[in-house]
C-alpha cells in the first residue's frame, strides 16, 4: 500500500513534469527540449564509484590514502557519500540549480542521492539541509539544498527539519578560499537546535563535497547540540585534487 509520503512524492514529480511540459527547458548537455538535464545525459554523467574512502566516500588514489580525511584535524561525521563527480555537465547543472533558479533539477538530484542512500545501512532519524545565512537567502530567494533535502526526505519516508541546523552569520564563498581559510571562515558559523537533534542520528544533505569543511562544521554543531551521529549525502563531490 502506498504511504502518504509516497503520494506526496508522486505529486511533486507530477508537478515538475507538468511544469516542464508547459515550459519545456533545453537539456544542458544535448540541447533536447523537455528537461534541464535529460535522462540520457544524466545517465552518462560520471558517478562516484570504485575505490572510495570509507569515511568521506571520495575516490582514493593509488596510495589508498584519502587527502580529505587525512587533512581534517578532527572528523565529526560518521560517513558521507555522493552521487556524481563534480565535473563537466554536473558542475554546470549544479551551478544552474544554485544560481539560476533551475529548481526542477531538485527532483533529479533527490532521486540520485536516494539511490546512493539505498546502498548504505545508515540508521537515520532526521534529515536536515545544509543551511545558508538569512542574508544569502534574502539575496538568492531560496536555499537550493532545502529543495533537494525535502524531496529526498519525502521519497525516503524520513522526518525532515528545515530549522534543525542553522547558519548564524554570512561567510565568504568557500570556493575562493584555501583549506585553512575555509576552516577559519566557517568556525562557529553553524548552530543546531538541541530540542530537535538531541540523541538522534542526523543526515545532512548538501550540494557539493569539496574539502569536507562545511560538512564537518555542520556535524560539529549537530554533535555539540547532542546529536548521536551524523551522516552526509551530497549531489556531487570533487575528485581528490583539493
Amino acid at each position: 500500500m502506498e504511504t502518504t509520503d509516497g503520494r506526496i512524492y508522486q505529486a511533486i514529480a507530477f508537478g515538475w513534469r507538468l511544469l516542464t511540459w508547459f515550459f519545456p527547458p533545453r537539456c544542458l548537455g544535448c540541447g533536447i527540449h523537455g528537461a534541464n538535464l535529460c535522462a540520457d545525459c544524466a545517465a552518462a554523467a560520471e558517478r562516484i564509484s570504485g575505490f572510495v574512502c570509507r569515511r568521506c566516500g571520495k575516490p582514493l588514489g593509488a596510495d589508498n590514502v584519502c587527502p580529505l580525511c587525512s587533512r581534517l584535524e578532527k572528523i565529526y561525521f560518521e560517513r558521507v557519500r555522493s552521487a556524481f563527480a563534480y565535473e563537466d555537465l554536473i558542475r554546470e547543472a549544479i551551478h544552474q540549480f544554485k544560481f539560476k533558479r533551475k529548481l526542477e533539477l531538485s527532483l533529479l538530484f533527490a532521486n540520485e542521492i536516494f539511490s546512493v542512500y539505498l546502498t548504505q545501512k545508515w540508521p537515520i532519524d532526521l534529515v536536515v539541509p545544509t543551511p545558508i545565512s538569512r542574508e544569502r537567502r534574502n539575496e538568492r530567494g531560496y536555499n537550493q539544498t532545502e529543495w533537494v533535502a525535502r524531496t529526498f526526505a519525502i521519497r525516503a519516508e524520513l522526518p525532515y527539519s528545515a530549522t534543525g541546523l542553522q547558519k548564524l552569520r554570512e561567510t565568504e564563498s568557500q570556493s575562493s578560499l584555501n583549506e585553512a581559510e575555509r576552516r577559519r571562515n566557517l568556525d562557529g558559523a553553524f548552530e543546531a537546535e538541541r530540542i530537535t537533534v538531541q540523541g538522534k542520528s542526523i543526515l545532512v544533505v548538501d550540494d557539493v563535497l569539496t574539502t569536507g569543511t562545511t560538512m564537518n562544521e555542520c556535524a560539529r554543531a549537530l554533535k555539540k547540540a547532542g546529536a548521536g551521529s551524523v551522516y552526509g549525502l551530497t549531489i556531487a563531490a570533487t575528485k581528490n585534487r583539493v
